[in-house]
């Protein structure tokens, strides 16, 4: 009987030792599948928040945008080895394939959008002028290539003032300048001006300080930038 309790006892504490494994491996996974799950809703957090970040940005807003696709490359890139090789710890939960792909298609979209910008030392306009200076028809050449040769293509003409003035007047001044650009593209292109949106910044963004005539020459400039092909048919951008 004595044999008999003691071959009992050390089965019992064998099935007791078997449950705790099973119940310590169970936890692991348990823990394992947790994690995988919080790290992909942290990457879908992050990757969506950037994605709203990079398509938010009003199309004059070039600066905002050019910031806000730079955070969505890096987080292109941290997707990236991710979504070629999935670790087998993620469970297949991982959502880095779709995400990258989603990003890909929103960077595709704005990383290469035809752009212009006239800043020079000496500007397209005087102050307090909307009317171009003479040399402004040749500083425009390169602009007038790029329209050329896009002719599919609609594009967003933004002004700039420098901060001489009320701000209501640097506004009103801006949306003349990109009006004068607009005219002289209509007029030498063969165009119709509504091929050419045009919007106004006033001062709101400046390249150079206003405290000289050489940061002010160039914050009267004009930029103009290519618009996605679905923006021209959804967006209206005019404040004439």
């Amino acid at each position: 009987k004595a044999v008999s309790l003691s071959q009992g006892k050390v089965k019992n504490r064998r099935t007791a030792a078997a449950l705790l494994n099973v119940t310590a491996v169970f936890i692991l996974l348990a823990a394992s599948q947790l994690s995988a799950f919080q790290h992909a809703r942290e990457q879908i957090r992050l990757t969506t928040s950037l994605l709203a970040r990079a398509e938010e940005p009003e199309p004059w807003r070039i600066r905002a945008r050019r910031a806000a696709l730079a955070a969505l490359e890096a987080q292109h890139q941290r997707l990236l080895p991710c979504a070629a090789k999935p670790r087998l710890a993620d469970w297949g939960l991982s959502p880095c394939g779709r995400l990258q792909q989603q990003v890909q298609t929103v960077i595709e979209r704005y990383r290469n959008l035809l752009y212009f910008s006239s800043q020079a030392p000496v500007s397209l306009f005087s102050s307090g002028s909307a009317r171009l200076r003479p040399h402004g028809p040749a500083a425009l050449l390169p602009l007038l290539t790029l329209v050329n040769q896009h002719p599919d293509k609609r594009f967003l003409i933004i002004g700039h003032s420098d901060n001489t003035g009320s701000p209501e007047v640097n506004q009103q001044l801006s949306i003349s300048r990109a009006i004068a650009v607009r005219d002289w593209l209509a007029k030498t292109t063969k165009r119709p001006a509504t091929q050419f949106d045009i919007y106004g910044l006033g001062a709101g963004e400046p390249v150079a300080g206003n405290d000289n005539e050489t940061g002010r020459e160039l914050n009267r400039r004009i930029e103009a930038i290519a618009l996605p092909a679905d923006s021209m048919e959804i967006r209206k951008f005019k404040n004439e």
